[in-house]
């Protein structure tokens, strides 16, 4: 509560934390199974930053695969036959790349690609 009776009144406002204009985060990572790889699509954040998002980078894990594409729907290949993986999405702008996403469920690669919903 102010009192600025008889002297002139100054507030002072404190900013929120800054991103530093860079995008949110994607949403709701799903991995599924494809023939011949695992289809990763995801919610696109909501925010963008300062500048419209101009690429999605998924990130597998374990190991280091990773695989970029201009929107919803990106194929990751060269996945190991027995390997469960999780993948996270990080949205880019001309800032940079926003945090990574939530994780997907776990998928297995066998002689094709299985979704495991209880993992």
């Amino acid at each position: 509560m102010e009192n600025c009776t008889g002297v002139p009144c100054v507030t002072i406002t404190t900013p929120g934390p800054s991103t530093g204009g860079l995008p949110g985060s994607p949403t709701n990572v799903l991995a599924t199974a494809g023939s011949s790889a695992v289809r990763v699509v995801f919610t696109a954040p909501t925010n963008n930053g300062v500048s419209p998002i101009t690429s999605y980078t998924v990130m597998v894990s374990p190991g280091s695969i990773t695989a970029t594409g201009i929107s919803s729907l990106i194929n990751i290949t060269g996945l190991t036959v027995g390997t469960p993986y999780t993948f996270t999405v990080m949205a880019t702008n001309a800032v940079g790349n926003s945090a990574p996403s939530a994780a997907s469920t776990s998928v297995t690669c066998y002689a094709f690609c299985l979704w495991q919903p209880n993992s």
